[in-house]
């Protein structure tokens, strides 16, 4: 009798524990995370870990050296 293995999700489950209910996934990076960012369309565009705030008015002087 041949068995049917269980899907890698199922084992790592097994082996390491259930992930906690309440755990957010970040649909671009894969790294749990409590913010998700959308641009004005509603696409998710990424979360804390993966997005860098800046303020506005360092990197408009920055990118203004850059297009000189």
């Amino acid at each position: 009798m041949h068995l049917i293995p269980d899907d890698p999700r199922i084992v790592d489950a097994e082996q390491n524990g259930y992930p906690e209910a309440d755990v957010v996934m970040c649909p671009v990076c894969g790294k749990t995370c409590d913010t998700i960012y959308e641009d004005k369309y509603g696409d998710v565009c990424g979360c804390e870990n993966c997005m860098m705030k800046h303020d506005a008015y360092e990197w408009a002087e920055e990118n203004e050296e850059e297009n000189q």
